[in-house]
Protein backbone atom coordinates (compact mmCIF):
# COMPACT_ATOMS: atom_id res chain seq x y z
CA UNK A 1 0.00 0.00 0.00
CA UNK A 2 1.05 3.45 -0.45
CA UNK A 3 0.09 6.71 0.86
CA UNK A 4 0.48 9.96 -1.02
CA UNK A 5 -0.01 12.97 -1.06
CA UNK A 6 -1.78 14.97 -4.36
CA UNK A 7 -1.56 18.50 -5.08
CA UNK A 8 -3.16 19.98 -8.24
CA UNK A 9 -2.38 23.41 -8.26
CA UNK A 10 -4.21 25.63 -11.86
CA UNK A 11 -1.60 26.20 -14.74
CA UNK A 12 -2.55 30.08 -15.73
CA UNK A 13 -2.28 31.59 -19.03
CA UNK A 14 -1.00 35.07 -19.33
CA UNK A 15 -4.56 36.49 -19.05
CA UNK A 16 -4.71 34.64 -15.54
CA UNK A 17 -7.54 32.12 -16.76
CA UNK A 18 -6.60 28.63 -15.78
CA UNK A 19 -5.83 26.16 -18.68
CA UNK A 20 -5.31 23.25 -17.01
CA UNK A 21 -3.60 21.64 -13.72
CA UNK A 22 -0.48 19.99 -12.79
CA UNK A 23 -0.47 16.94 -10.47
CA UNK A 24 1.88 16.70 -7.96
CA UNK A 25 1.78 13.31 -5.96
CA UNK A 26 4.51 12.86 -3.01
CA UNK A 27 5.09 9.09 -1.05
CA UNK A 28 4.30 9.95 2.28
CA UNK A 29 4.28 6.19 3.63
CA UNK A 30 7.21 7.02 5.83
CA UNK A 31 6.02 9.93 7.45
CA UNK A 32 2.81 8.36 8.05
CA UNK A 33 4.91 5.49 9.74
CA UNK A 34 6.49 7.81 11.83
CA UNK A 35 3.24 9.68 12.96
CA UNK A 36 2.10 6.52 13.85
CA UNK A 37 5.11 5.22 15.62
CA UNK A 38 5.28 8.58 17.60
CA UNK A 39 1.50 8.28 18.99
CA UNK A 40 2.91 4.73 20.66
CA UNK A 41 2.83 5.24 24.33
CA UNK A 42 5.96 4.11 25.54
CA UNK A 43 5.37 3.88 29.19
CA UNK A 44 5.32 0.15 28.54
CA UNK A 45 6.26 -0.67 32.52
CA UNK A 46 3.17 0.79 33.75
CA UNK A 47 1.08 -0.82 31.26
CA UNK A 48 2.71 -4.18 32.13
CA UNK A 49 2.02 -3.88 35.66
CA UNK A 50 -1.80 -3.12 35.06
CA UNK A 51 -1.56 -6.52 33.12
CA UNK A 52 -0.06 -8.12 36.18
CA UNK A 53 -2.84 -6.64 38.45
CA UNK A 54 -5.46 -7.12 36.07
CA UNK A 55 -5.42 -10.40 34.24
CA UNK A 56 -9.24 -10.57 33.46
CA UNK A 57 -8.61 -7.63 32.23
CA UNK A 58 -5.75 -8.10 30.03
CA UNK A 59 -7.47 -11.04 28.01
CA UNK A 60 -10.00 -8.43 26.73
CA UNK A 61 -7.27 -6.50 24.91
Amino acid sequence: MLDASITLPPIRNAKGEVIGVAAITRDITERKKRKILSEIPTNYPSLASWRQESPAKSAIL
